[in-house]
């Protein structure tokens, strides 16, 4: 995909989708259902080559000339490029999401915005070895403990339980 596979993202359908919205929430969800918005997310499939592309559309589209005195004429094309990137775990998106929550600018509201909202959604792997469970965490070892005894669903594997000795 090239940059040429993101202007879907500054389309009419995409601009109308969230130009009737009226906080940061609505605008995430109406940018996310729109077909443009879903197309351009499954085009990068997790390919980081493509992902930091598309961070580079969004500095070209930011740093195009325009009156700042009034809104972004792209800003609804950057907040739902920000949707398609706010899971990524990538260095380029992080920064490019800490740049956008800095701006001070009025004319980039919307975009610092969903900067703000993306980025508190975003879910970064735990790497602990614990599961949540019940909003607590408990150790892996202690889930597997509640649940020690299992038995073969398949009676032609010898119908007998299987402990788990864990240490």
């Amino acid at each position: 995909m090239n940059e040429k596979g993101f202007e879907p993202l500054m389309s009419d359908e995409v601009f109308l989708a969230g130009a009737s919205a009226s906080d940061v929430r609505s605008l995430w969800r109406s940018l996310a259902r729109t077909q443009e918005v879903r197309e351009v997310a499954r085009g990068l499939a997790s390919d980081p080559t493509e992902i930091r592309r598309l961070c580079r559309f969004v500095e070209r589209v930011l740093h195009e000339d325009y009156d700042r005195q009034f809104r972004h004429p792209d800003d609804i094309a950057i907040a739902a490029a920000l949707v398609v990137l706010e899971q990524s775990p990538l260095s380029d998106v992080r920064n490019l999401f800490a740049r956008l929550r800095a701006s001070k600018e009025p004319s980039l509201a919307w975009v610092r915005l969903m900067a703000e909202y993306c980025d508190a959604r975003f879910a970064e792997v735990e790497r602990s070895g614990s599961l949540a469970l019940e909003r607590r965490k408990v150790p892996l070892v202690s889930a597997f403990r509640e649940t020690a005894n299992i038995s073969w669903a398949d009676p032609g594997l010898e119908s007998r339980r299987l402990s788990l000795q864990l240490a």
